[in-house]
């Protein structure tokens, strides 16, 4: 991958300008477009702020651009400083900042400002680092941001949802990813700048203004998308009538045009005392959000402001299952809690129904985790002083693996699982190391032999970042980790009811349960070991039936089987075709029922 760098753009205000403003334009498809995209935008600050030098540096985010979103967010940081100091050199150093940021550039702006501030990766502050200038940024203005991230399922419009779905389908395929997937809901990046916020948040670091500007007809990503309860709650959001998420920066000289510029002087000059009654109010944005069709703002809307929790534990599900059972675990827990006295909010949000083939799909489950990474935020800005705790099963195993692999601020204080899919190599001192840990208790099944022939068997293969760690337990010999050995049954026997008490107690501060007297079942543990024999087998099962309809419709035989020879011959004879191709549909059928749901 060619790395390609940030370039300054100054327009320069008048000789006593003393105002820094930084615009960041959104994605482009041609890198020539960049210059452009934000030219209403300039000309309006220029006209309404001639006091301001106002920067739009040209940055490499195209819609097929491939760059690291931290690395751009770096060189940023040096664009920025490098003007502010060149300034203070010069002797007239600015007194004031102000930062846009239009679509994808809302979310680095943000970013920009959080690593100014003095966040880390890892979501801490350190004064230290912070840079002289982000103590004079007094207002932060987003058009249009996807401040919580966008889906295949974004668009309004059908079609550019299908076209949205297949783009991103076949960036799935490409060995390093979009630099637009650092903004998808829940990417490691968008989580990290969130959390960095928050972290701001409480220590009352944030600019005293920040003011988010809705189009009233955006069609390209959802209400969802931009409005961010859960970090952005102090946010001032001011719809712009009739304007789309790309013509909401089109301020030429007609009437809508005159009216999208007009709105936006107001984002970039009123006081807060003139903007709040032109906008959009909690309860309204609430109403833009559908209900229950998003399980972190539902659990926005339903918390208790002001309410002191000690512990917030997650309960999660794995593959094939509804997850019934995870709303009884965590109402144990919560009542667990108050036999300890302590105050516990127990969450048990679902994924959906997730069938064993999109399971074995790397990207599908790349989902989940950024699921789960966007639930932890909503849980954070509610419930910044609790401890975060976690209960899974089989792919919930993996989602909590991956949330903190892959994005630092992330933290768990104990965590317990079951029917665990993941590798049993996992690196468990590093993650106890950085404090992203602190416990982990891990349910080893007699009989689990969906993970020792599945995810075990792709673990030695190192084909994908599965394991077997449900069947062997973890290698890793740290403390903190307990691997409970056996429990009877197969892969759902630690979620059985006769354990729950167990669990709920070590998740909230117990001792670990006593280790089984037990043995893994012969057959499983052989199962385990001739795994790819199994996988022949349902291969077979799965294709052989294909080739033979296949044959049987004139398709070329080429294995030279006796066998298929006379069953050719026989189909070309005896029953009309039709009937062989409604077999072949038929079975096209059970196949996609087969993979798809269970």
């Amino acid at each position: 991958m060619v790395v390609r760098h940030v370039h300054s753009v100054v327009h320069r205000g008048d000789a006593e300008a003393t105002t820094l403003i930084v615009a960041l334009h959104g994605c482009t498809w041609w890198s020539r477009s960049r210059r452009s995209q934000l030219q209403y935008v300039v000309a309006a600050i220029r006209q309404v702020r001639p006091d301001a030098d106002v920067m739009t540096p040209l940055l490499p985010i195209e819609f097929w651009s491939l760059q690291d979103a931290n690395r751009v967010v770096s060189e940023l940081l040096r664009v920025v400083d490098r003007q502010w100091n060149q300034r203070a050199k010069d002797g007239r150093p600015y007194s004031r900042v102000v930062l846009v940021g239009f679509s994808f550039g809302s979310v680095l702006t943000r970013a920009l400002y959080c690593r100014a501030a003095g966040t880390r990766r890892d979501g801490t502050v350190n004064e230290r680092i912070a840079r002289p200038w982000a103590q004079r940024v007094e207002r932060i203005v987003l058009i249009a941001g996807l401040n919580r991230g966008w889906t295949t399922d974004s668009p309004v419009s059908r079609l550019k949802a299908l076209s949205n779905n297949l783009g991103t389908a076949f960036a799935h395929l490409l060995p390093v990813k979009p630099t637009l997937f650092a903004i998808r809901r829940g990417a490691p990046f968008l989580t990290q700048t969130r959390l960095q916020w928050l972290a701001l948040r409480e220590q009352a670091r944030l600019p005293a203004l920040t003011i988010q500007l809705l189009g009233t007809r955006d069609d390209i990503v959802s209400p969802m998308d931009n409005i961010d309860l859960a970090t952005g709650d102090d946010f001032l959001y001011l719809e712009v009538p009739q304007s789309g998420h790309f013509d909401v920066i089109q301020m030429g000289e007609d009437d809508i045009g005159l009216q999208r510029r007009s709105r936006f002087v107001d984002a970039l000059t009123g006081s807060r005392a003139s903007l709040t009654p032109i906008a959009v109010t909690g309860s309204d944005l609430l109403h833009l959000l559908p209900v229950g069709a998003d399980p972190s703002s539902e659990l926005i809307s339903r918390a208790q402001p002001g309410r002191v929790v000690d512990d917030v534990v997650f309960v999660v599900h794995g593959i094939r299952d509804k997850g019934y059972w995870t709303r009884k675990v965590a109402r144990l827990v919560s009542v667990t809690g108050q036999s300890k006295g302590l105050t516990v909010v127990a969450v048990a949000p679902s994924y959906g129904y997730f069938a064993l083939l999109p399971f074995l799909l790397p990207w599908m489950r790349r989902d989940k985790v950024e699921w789960l990474l966007d639930m932890y935020v909503a849980v954070r800005s509610l419930y910044p002083d609790a401890r975060v705790s976690f209960i899974g099963h089989s792919n919930g195993t993996y989602i909590l693996a991956g949330a903190i692999e892959s994005c630092r601020p992330v933290r768990f204080h104990n965590v317990v699982f079951a029917g665990s899919v993941v590798r049993s190599s996992f690196q468990w001192r590093r993650y106890l190391r950085r404090k992203q840990v602190g416990r982990v208790l891990n349910y080893v099944a007699t009989a689990d032999w969906v993970v020792a022939i599945f995810p075990r068997f792709l673990q030695n293969l190192k084909l994908q970042d599965v394991g077997g760690a449900g069947h062997d337990g973890f290698s890793d010999g740290s403390s903190p980790i307990t691997d409970v050995e056996y429990v009877p049954g197969r892969h759902g026997a630690a979620i059985e009811e006769r354990h729950w008490q167990d669990i709920a107690a070590f998740v909230l501060g117990g001792d670990p349960p006593d280790k089984q007297d037990t043995a893994r079942h012969w057959l499983v543990v052989l199962a385990g070991h001739l795994a790819f024999v199994v996988w022949l087998f349902l291969g077979a099962v799965a294709l052989l039936p294909l080739y033979a309809l296949l044959v049987g419709l004139g398709f070329p035989e080429l294995t030279g089987w006796t066998w298929l020879a006379h069953w050719q011959k026989h189909a070309a004879t005896s029953p009309p075709a039709w009937v062989t191709a409604g077999a072949l549909v038929a079975w096209l059928r059970v196949l996609t029922v087969a993979l798809t749901r269970l």
